[in-house]
């Protein structure tokens, strides 16, 4: 959840910086602008990669509770490796939002506009 929260920060930041409204009168109208509703596509997909990915593991690990298994290293391996690859891409994500904001706001500094 660490990483999901700073990915989503991260992406909204990172797009408010590269589409900003400065003329906008209120918040609705910047949440409802290409960079509002590309941002709520955006986390909503990386929540559900994330929750795709930690699905299997996460089924195996509770059935093994339930039927009363022990849990082995094969569980605990595909648990630590879908929380690796679940911090790999809220990393990716909330660094590729950021610098694409970063240079965007940068450039119509820039220019002037």
């Amino acid at each position: 959840v660490l990483c999901l929260s700073a990915a989503i920060v991260g992406l909204a930041v990172g797009l408010g910086a590269a589409h900003p409204r400065f003329d906008a009168a209120d918040g609705a109208q910047v949440t409802s602008g290409y960079a509002g509703l590309l941002f709520m596509i955006l986390s909503a997909l990386l929540v559900l990669a994330s929750v795709t990915v930690l699905a299997w593991p996460v089924y195996h690990s509770f059935r093994a509770t339930w039927l009363g298994w022990d849990s082995g290293a094969a569980e605990l391996g595909a648990m630590l490796a879908g929380l690796a690859a679940v911090a790999a891409l809220c990393l990716l994500a909330l660094l590729s939002a950021m610098q694409t904001g970063a240079r965007r706001l940068a450039a119509l500094e820039a220019t002037g506009g």
